[in-house]
């Protein structure tokens, strides 16, 4: 089952960085993802190269070009 990020809220899922499985929503600036983890690809962000939640978050965040 797929679960809806929203954007608005700087979350993992929803950052250019994050890895996990997701795919544009169709309401503008969500995502959906398959609810597992991603790993963190930002160099300049603490959680580099750690599993995150697509409800996590960071300072670092940028968004997602598809948002």
């Amino acid at each position: 089952m797929m679960k809806k990020v929203c954007g608005n809220n700087k979350s993992c899922g929803t950052c250019e960085f994050w890895t996990g499985n997701r795919e544009p929503a169709r309401q503008a600036n969500w995502v959906e993802t398959d609810g597992g983890k991603g790993k963190c690809g930002n160099a300049k962000s603490p959680w580099c190269g750690r599993d995150m939640s697509d409800s996590g978050r960071c300072s670092n965040y940028t968004p997602w070009k598809f948002l």
